[in-house]
């Protein structure tokens, strides 16, 4: 059942959102349900902070780097390096990057994008703070049925949170088991400058594969701080003064027997909307 109310209410700061929320909301059940520390929370979200800052300062040496190669050419012995799959794997076309854009947050694996905004790629901490506050707590007392679709969102919210850093993991795992062909191609790089535009060149590759290793490192933070986020939400009361008032068709009663719901006898996949772009990309 949906309660229609008006509507209230873009993504690194999803994940950061549902851990603002979470510390903010308040916890009346916290004695049945183990607590997770905060600050683990907190230090989460400083080191991405950090990182973020890194990154736009790499950002603008990779973008340096790229320029470099491009009007230097790509000619003799070195052409054939930059041109090896070692280096393939550090410039940027390189597959990684590829699979990040898969790794932007989806708001309707969550909540199914039935109800309400969600804003898909946003990047405002207001507008991501609103959706993870009206998604996960409520502002008023639920019935039976209502409360069933709110805990089916915050389930849902833990699984999309583990696979997706699951999946960060093992592509991540992975990249690290070829670091040896990238670092064989710097170092072929390196040892064939025999010129300033060669050193040029060796340094430019140099920063590529630095800018893919912040890269990870802060993809890798993002998951992590999205699963304890959604961890820590999991054992918070479920009330909030800013919480929502309508929630999805999440539960599928038909999936379950008996009156209690404890025994699923199928999975049945609720209907999913398309979300709606970002208002802005303001930070």
């Amino acid at each position: 059942m949906m309660r229609h109310k008006n509507k209230t209410n873009r993504v690194t700061r999803l994940g950061l959102a549902v851990a603002v929320c979470t510390m903010t909301a308040t916890s009346s059940q916290a004695w049945t349900i183990p607590t997770i520390d905060p600050t683990a929370i907190a230090r989460l979200a400083e080191q991405s902070q950090t990182l973020r800052n890194q990154l736009s300062s790499l950002t603008d040496m990779k973008k340096l780097a790229e320029d470099q190669l491009s009007v230097l050419g790509e000619f003799g012995v070195m052409g054939d390096i930059f041109g090896s799959s070692g280096f393939a794997s550090i410039g940027s076309q390189a597959e990684f990057y590829e699979n990040l854009k898969k790794f932007a947050f989806d708001p309707c694996a969550i909540n199914l994008c039935q109800i309400g905004e969600n804003p898909v790629g946003t990047t405002n901490i207001e507008e991501a703070m609103a959706w993870a506050r009206t998604n996960f707590y409520t502002s008023e007392p639920l019935n039976n049925e209502e409360m069933r679709d709110l805990q089916e969102v915050r389930r849902r919210s833990v699984v999309y949170a583990t696979t997706n850093g699951m999946a960060l993991a093992t592509v991540v795992h992975n990249e690290l088991a070829g670091a040896g062909s990238e670092a064989d191609a710097l170092e072929q790089i390196v040892s064939a400058s025999q010129n300033l535009r060669g050193d040029v060149r060796a340094n430019s590759a140099i920063a590529l594969a630095t800018y893919k290793i912040e890269v990870e490192k802060l993809a890798i933070l993002t998951a992590m701080l999205n699963i304890e986020a959604t961890n820590a939400m999991q054992s918070t009361d479920i009330y909030h003064e800013n919480g929502g008032t309508e929630f999805p068709d999440a539960f599928m009663d038909g999936d379950f027997t008996g009156g209690d719901f404890t025994r699923r006898t199928k999975v049945t996949m609720p209907k999913k909307n398309d979300g709606v772009p970002a208002a802005s990309s303001d930070q």
